[in-house]
């Protein structure tokens, strides 16, 4: 324990001493360490909200606002800092030749701002408020960290191309195939729109309204938009995936690009929803039809041609083994089960309950799943491996362990929900007034348990291979 915390604490100052001027693949490694840290303090605070939300634990935190501090920390964290620091690396990966100075600096401005939302939970007099898609901190600390690290994120993917037309490359270290990098360009993207989505919204935004309402509506449009970042983000570690299992590209350029083209379009209707503002039903009605049928119909149709790959390959001869000894597998098959969980869950709401962490805990479950397999595949391509004698079994259940135990988290949460829980309360807040509830909330908490585990099952793997002596 104590040299993972020192490891958490140096990170930070390795990330400092990076120079302005790198190569692409030494860039990627550092926003690496970077979404490790984000995803290794992401874990500490979703600690905090499991013992917050147990039965007959709840009560030893007592005060709701510091769960809630927690809650916001660990969405931000998590959804902002470890997803798209992860992206980024992604992205860099695509890239071959030296960058220009201004990713180098914006590697820095984004660890002055995962420093500044971490310390913002320390601030007296600090409000935490539990705005859709991203929560925030009502404090100077927090605002001021989290738009350095969007704009950093901005400045990081402009600087590298991102304007300019993809082509497939043998020369990049993690993406080579032309599917995949359309897709991560796409995502790229889509997180350029989703920032400038938020920032419109605050302008336009009536002045003078209440704060939780203001953030609520400012983050529900780029929210949205953010969600196609995640889900296309998971898609092309999807098709890296499905290359390494079957030894083929999953599907071909032309249908590739049609169902980009089909989960891409609703969200360029943007400026429409804006029109008449944010107060407006046309942006909250509007936002969510989008991702629901924008996102739905084509995820599903990735899923589906990825199984009938792998099915084909098995057929085929070009897939031998068992399906679960292998890694990249058993990532595709997580992540993909969890994304339908989340589909399946999502169907089912009609009110505020725990129905909706459920449904948004398994989607993102699957694309957190999807980045920690992508990995172990990016570390072992830098040259990354486990030392001689290490059990490799532990490296093929971790994809596993993680996602057995979000889909327990998701079902208890679902149950709860379906009878009555509702969601965004901690510690003495939550009544916990049925069996069917406990039964639910002790589901929550075991799965969340176990997703830890798997959490740092994978923190651990991760941490071997870095520290092995035979890696150059």
């Amino acid at each position: 324990m104590y040299y993972l915390i020192r490891k958490v604490v140096w990170v930070p100052v390795e990330l400092w001493k990076t120079e302005a001027f790198q190569h692409s693949a030494e860039l990627a490694r550092d926003w690496l360490k970077l979404s490790l840290l984000c995803l290794m303090l992401a874990g500490f605070f979703s600690a905090v909200i499991v013992f917050a939300r147990t039965p007959m634990l709840a009560d030893l935190i007592g005060d709701p606002q510091f769960s809630q501090k927690s809650l916001v920390l660990h969405v931000v964290l998590a959804l902002v800092g470890w997803f798209y620091s992860f992206l980024a690396v992604l992205f860099l990966s695509m890239n071959s030749g030296r960058v220009s100075k201004w990713p180098g600096f914006a590697l820095k401005a984004s660890v002055i701002g995962i420093a500044l939302i971490c310390l913002s939970i320390l601030m007296p007099n600090a409000e935490p408020i539990l705005a859709n898609y991203i929560p925030v901190i009502d404090n100077t600390m927090f605002l001021a960290g989290l738009g350095l690290f969007g704009g950093a994120l901005c400045l990081t993917l402009i600087g590298n191309g991102l304007f300019q037309t993809p082509v497939a490359s043998t020369e990049a270290p993690l993406v080579s195939s032309l599917q995949a990098r359309e897709v991560i360009h796409a995502a790229g993207l889509m997180v350029i729109l989703a920032v400038g989505t938020i920032l419109v919204s605050m302008y336009i935004t009536t002045p003078g309204l209440d704060r939780t309402m203001f953030f609520e509506l400012t983050m529900w449009g780029g929210g949205h938009i953010f969600q196609f970042a995640n889900s296309l983000g998971m898609i092309a570690v999807w098709l890296i995936l499905l290359r390494l299992i079957t030894g083929k590209e999953g599907l071909g350029v032309t249908t590739n690009r049609t169902l980009l083209v089909i989960m891409c379009l609703p969200v360029m209707f943007t400026p429409l929803l804006l029109v008449n503002g944010t107060q407006d039903q046309l942006y909250y009605n509007g936002f969510t039809q989008m991702m629901r049928w924008g996102m739905f119909p084509v995820i599903s149709a990735y899923i589906l041609i990825g199984a009938y790959a792998i099915i084909r390959a098995r057929r085929q001869g070009d897939f031998e083994g068992k399906f679960l000894h292998n890694v990249w597998f058993n990532g595709f098959l997580v992540s993909a089960v969890l994304m339908v969980a989340g589909f399946i869950i999502g169907a089912m709401i009609r009110d505020s309950s725990t129905l909706i962490p459920a449904h948004y805990h398994a989607c993102l479950g699957a694309v957190t799943v999807a980045y920690m397999t992508a990995m172990f595949y990016l570390m072992k391509r830098w040259g990354y491996s486990w030392s001689r004698g290490f059990p490799t079994t532990i490296l093929k259940l971790q994809p596993l362990l993680f996602g057995f135990g979000n889909t327990i988290f998701v079902a208890g949460f679902a149950w709860a929900g379906l009878n009555g829980m509702g969601r965004k309360m901690y510690g003495t807040d939550q009544d916990l007034f049925s069996p069917e509830v406990i039964v639910g909330m002790g589901m929550m908490s075991f799965g969340g348990l176990l997703a830890i585990a798997g959490g740092l099952m994978f923190l651990y793997l991760v941490i071997h291979a870095y520290n092995n002596k035979n890696n150059r």
